[in-house]
């Protein structure tokens, strides 16, 4: 659709509304399905929760690719990932200046998995991965 918004943030009555569809809808426009809509203020249960939990692993140099929780709720969901290196917490991103160890997340249809490698050999510590599954389709054009 040319032209249509993505999403908006503008007051409704007395209050702030935030809304965000899909691509192809029109964030305006009331009559977009349930299931396009990404996040709606108005509508809280968009982005209900649908589990949280986290995996802890310790004494290790290498994790391969683990299914650390079992899902089927028909759709893939929009997870959000924390990661706790002993007592310190890191971002959800690749190899960075502060950590020197890849991750791999993959949110999937039948679960969540992790992979991920820590470079060197005086590791004592732990890693913990904490997450949160959204009721949104995290797929492309779902």
């Amino acid at each position: 659709m040319v032209g249509a918004n993505r999403g908006y943030i503008k007051t409704s009555g007395s209050a702030k509304r935030l809304r965000f569809v899909k691509p192809g809808y029109d964030a305006t426009d009331e009559s977009v399905p349930p299931n396009k809509v990404i996040f709606d203020s108005n509508n809280i249960a968009t982005a209900a929760i649908l589990e949280t939990g986290s995996q802890t692993w310790s004494h290790f140099t290498n994790v391969p690719l683990t299914r650390v929780s079992a899902w089927d709720y028909g759709f893939v969901p929009l997870c959000i990932i924390h990661w706790q290196y002993n007592e310190t917490w890191k971002r959800n991103t690749l190899t960075t200046a502060e950590d020197t160890y890849p991750r791999l997340v993959k949110s999937t249809l039948d679960g969540l998995y992790a992979q991920f490698t820590i470079f060197g050999t005086n590791f004592s510590g732990y890693i913990t991965m904490h997450w949160t599954a959204l009721a949104i389709d995290a797929r492309d054009g779902a």
